[in-house]
């Protein structure tokens, strides 16, 4: 019994993680590329927790009307991040402890069938804290507490790199170098081809130390400003001027803050400060999201506020209280529709960014939002919803964005409390992982 809730637990926590790290942006209003052609990111699938270097969630590409139900896959893992979608159509999956003794903790699975393509038991149960990366040549990245390992999309081991502490998801700089930042604020930037780094790491945290344990990422779970995870959260990064961004919570400080440094390529690169903001009451609910003209960060703390920051300066422009602790960060398309996420009880609701406030557009008092929102072109939201009148149940909604009418309903599962993350391919296949119940794959209904 106290292992089954052991294992609960580690499920319920590790969600939080990343539906806290969770963000939705679009792509720059002023033009500027993010898909240079240095840049590691693929120009499809869903190569990285948040779909790409800013955070997003959101894809130009439009997305289908309908869906309908094609697979169930992993039935019973531990789950607590997004699947991601390599170019070629897999989707990979990161998954925590089996209670039947399964040692894989990393799958490929067929995106349109679910089958397993292969599994990995190199590394180990500290990988329910990420999602997979993948490169633009297929190569899969995923860290646990002890190293950053590498795969091909074949599942061949191509490196392992110690570390210290675990990551919670990983980047690429704008040179296509491997770029992650784990729990205890340690930053490391990695050759792809290699693992070898490029530079010695950098400490955010002079002297902070760690030895591997049990369990030991469920601390990340709730982004406290008094916990052992200082940085639980995944950086958004902007490809054309090296700036990132991430949570950080320091010793002795009351608050969280927002913290920009920059990225400077050379030989060998280096980082610099750029400006840090105490802005988080209570420590960090999400990862920050770029906006899309790159020019503002959305964040949310734990005390039901929705923040939007000069990303210049790191000003707060406007904090909006959304009346709840949310599970995780809003979502901006390039029209500049965000959609928070919700949290227990919350109706789902669709803001714009005025300025120096933020309006509502709609609300939808009939929508509990239980994950992550994806936007997919100019008109179209998925959303992650609660069965009406359940605390436990999920249901897949279409929905139309300008008005927040559902176009389609499909049910997710009729056990699960919330998902972690939805992501989609390039063809418009919806893939809904759960924290205990696996994977759901929906297949987009011919037009």
């Amino acid at each position: 019994m106290k292992k089954r809730f052991l294992l609960a637990a580690a499920c319920l926590a590790a969600l939080q993680v990343q539906i806290l790290s969770a963000g939705c942006d679009s792509d720059r209003g002023d033009k500027r590329s993010d898909l240079s052609e240095r840049s590691a990111y693929p120009d499809r699938g869903w190569p990285v927790i948040h779909h790409d270097n800013r955070n997003s969630d959101s894809s130009d590409t439009p997305g289908p009307a309908c869906v309908s139900a094609a697979f169930h896959a992993l039935q019973g893992k531990l789950i607590a991040a997004a699947a991601t979608v390599g170019p070629e159509g897999n989707v990979y999956v990161g998954v925590g402890l089996d209670p039947g003794g399964d040692r894989c903790h990393l799958y490929a699975l067929d995106g349109t069938t679910g089958d397993i393509l292969w599994c990995s038991d190199l590394v180990n149960d500290s990988a329910i804290a990420s999602s997979p990366t993948i490169d633009r040549d297929g190569n899969v990245y995923l860290g646990d507490n002890r190293a950053m390992h590498s795969f091909t999309s074949q599942g061949v081991h191509r490196w392992q790199t110690p570390i210290v502490g675990f990551p919670l998801s990983a980047q690429f700089t704008p040179e296509g170098h491997l770029f992650f930042i784990t729990h205890i604020g340690r930053i490391y930037v990695l050759r792809r081809d290699t693992g070898e780094p490029v530079m010695e790491p950098y400490e955010l945290l002079p002297g902070a130390s760690y030895e591997p344990g049990f369990l030991d990422y469920l601390d990340c779970g709730s982004g406290s400003s008094e916990g052992s995870c200082p940085c639980a959260n995944t950086p958004s990064i902007d490809l054309q001027s090296g700036a990132f961004y991430f949570t950080l919570s320091r010793p002795g400080k009351g608050k969280t803050s927002l913290v920009a440094m920059r990225y400077v390529p050379g030989d060998p690169p280096r980082i610099e400060p750029l400006w840090e903001n105490e802005a988080l009451e209570g420590g960090s609910a999400s990862s920050p999201d770029i906006s899309g003209d790159g020019l503002r960060l959305y964040v949310n703390d734990n005390a039901n506020h929705l923040l939007a920051l000069s990303a210049e300066d790191g000003s707060t422009l406007w904090s909006f209280d959304l009346g709840y602790n949310p599970l995780g960060s809003a979502c901006t398309s390039r029209s500049g529709v965000i959609l928070p996420t919700g949290g227990i009880g919350s109706p789902l609701v669709a803001l714009r960014d005025a300025g120096n406030h933020a309006e509502v557009l709609w609300e939808r008092p009939d929508l509990e939002s239980r994950g992550i929102a994806v936007q997919r072109g100019a008109d179209r939201a998925y959303v992650v919803a609660a069965q009406a009148g359940r605390l436990l149940g999920l249901g897949l909604h279409v929905l139309d964005i300008a008005t927040g009418q559902s176009l389609d309903e499909e049910i997710v599962s009729t056990t699960e409390f919330a998902s972690v993350g939805t992501s989609m391919s390039e063809e418009g296949w919806v893939y809904v992982p759960g924290f205990s119940g696996g994977v759901w794959g929906f297949e987009p209904d011919p037009d």
